[in-house]
């Protein structure tokens, strides 16, 4: 279920939605990769394809 979210854009959704009281492991890796993700893109791949930022 959580992979589909991500697959239609649901992930930035997901990652700045409040936390639950405990969040799970999971949780913490799912938020966490999508920050390094988000890094990675703005640091690599729109500079490589033009886009400033």
């Amino acid at each position: 279920m959580e992979r589909q979210e991500l697959r239609q854009g649901g992930g930035v959704g997901a990652a700045f939605a409040p936390l639950p009281s405990n969040p799970t492991m999971k949780d913490v890796l799912v938020i966490i990769g999508f920050f390094v993700v988000w890094i990675i893109l703005n640091k690599y791949i729109l500079p490589k394809m033009g886009v400033g930022t």
